[in-house]
């Protein structure tokens, strides 16, 4: 799958495909995506035949690539699991005004304030945002390292620009 900062989900069976999400169902094949601050999402329906690798950047946030990915997993969110990886956090996370006024719009009240300067928490409002979607609160994992924080740990394209490295975080059926 080529990631391209889309809400554009496909399955297994479209891939090689241009999109954020990728949804599988078959046995010894996992699914990935990569990241360097954008968030990681892996999902798994109760029994695990369904499975799906999310990458929620701020255009996929916006667009609620995550609540498209559990819709197409086609599975009962009531049971599912979801693992939210390190992304960059609101620590670390400046945008300017009209990238905060878009989000404020999408989300109002979802905002919280973080500082000195206008931030976004992608990782929490990907979690909101599987809540809405059904997946309970007691299922929904947040690693909370900030990836622009953690220099020993992890890839950050914030703070290492064109020369940083990428994570993977992947998801299968192996059984």
């Amino acid at each position: 799958m080529e990631q391209v900062h889309s809400a554009t989900v496909a399955d297994t069976s479209s891939a090689p495909c241009a999109a954020d999400a990728l949804v599988g169902t078959v046995r010894a094949e996992a699914v990935r995506v990569v990241t360097a601050d954008c968030v990681p999402i892996l999902l798994a329906s109760q029994d695990g035949s369904r499975y799906a690798a999310v990458h929620a950047g701020w255009k996929g946030t916006l667009a609620r690539i995550v609540q498209a990915a559990v819709r197409a997993m086609d599975a009962d969110p009531s049971g599912m699991t979801a693992y939210i990886g390190p992304a960059v956090g609101p620590c670390c996370y400046a945008v300017d005004e009209a990238r905060h006024a878009l989000f404020e719009s999408e989300f109002p009240g979802w905002l919280t304030p973080s500082g000195s300067f206008l931030s976004l928490n992608l990782q929490a409002i990907n979690a909101r945002q599987l809540a809405q979607a059904g997946v309970p609160l007691t299922a929904i994992h947040t690693e909370a390292r900030c990836t622009a924080c953690e220099v020993d740990l992890c890839c950050s394209y914030r703070r290492d620009g064109d020369r940083a490295g990428r994570m993977a975080a992947l998801i299968g059926r192996m059984a």
